[in-house]
């Protein structure tokens, strides 16, 4: 197999293959497409913003993500194609992305690495489109989901992409809510640990002016 590389923080991580979607604001879908069985792991970041033109001059700062009107969240997708095909990756794309409608930063896109992925990618979207396929959760139509494909763009983490300029997210954004529950135990723990002890002192306080009461 032909197996590749990116990067997440300083480990290198090889993977059969990679996968790129825009899913909404990356930080959830990020985390639930780790779940998918035959997915090694996820890198959030921001593609789209070189179509039509070329290399940005360096990579994107998430305020002009923010800001701006050419990139989208995006999530790196590592996958191993022997568990799993990159059609039922679709389908868990499909699932847990959150996009919202109109606002370039959090669309429904999906950006093929090679033209085999495209094809894919393309019948896929083509197929649900003529079914007129929704979503069962919610009723999200699959017209929302837009495809982005330029075979002379490159690879900014791998540099062996076709049709995927990728730039990784800063570091604060990788593996986000993993980040954040562990910071909400410690701060439930702290505050839960500072009441216990206002009990503590403030029966200590009590038995003081009940032990100085009876000596009175």
């Amino acid at each position: 197999k032909n197996y590749r590389c990116i990067v997440n923080g300083n480990s290198p991580l090889c993977a059969v293959h990679e996968a790129v979607f825009g899913m909404g604001c990356f930080w959830e879908p990020s985390e639930r497409m780790r779940k998918v069985d035959g997915v090694l792991d996820t890198v959030v970041g921001y593609a789209g913003g070189s179509l039509g033109g070329g290399r940005p001059i360096q990579p994107p700062t998430y305020d002009e993500v923010c800001y701006g009107d050419a990139w989208v969240e995006s999530v790196m997708v590592a996958y191993d194609d022997e568990v799993i095909s990159y059609e039922k990756l679709l389908e868990s794309f499909w699932e847990v992305q959150k996009p919202r409608e109109g606002e370039r930063q959090y669309q429904s896109i999906i950006f093929p690495f090679d033209h085999m992925q495209f094809e894919a990618a393309q019948k896929w979207v083509n197929d649900g489109n003529a079914s007129g396929r929704k979503r069962a959760s919610d009723g999200l139509p699959i017209s929302v989901v837009d495809i982005e494909y330029n075979s002379k763009s490159r690879n900014s983490i791998a540099d062996r992409s076709d049709g995927v300029l990728f730039y990784q997210a800063e570091e604060y954004h990788q593996e986000f809510w993993k980040k954040w529950r562990l910071r909400i135990a410690i701060a439930v723990f702290l505050i839960s640990t500072s009441v216990d002890l206002s009990i503590v002192n403030a029966s200590l306080e009590s038995q003081s002016q009940w032990k100085i009461g009876t000596l009175t």
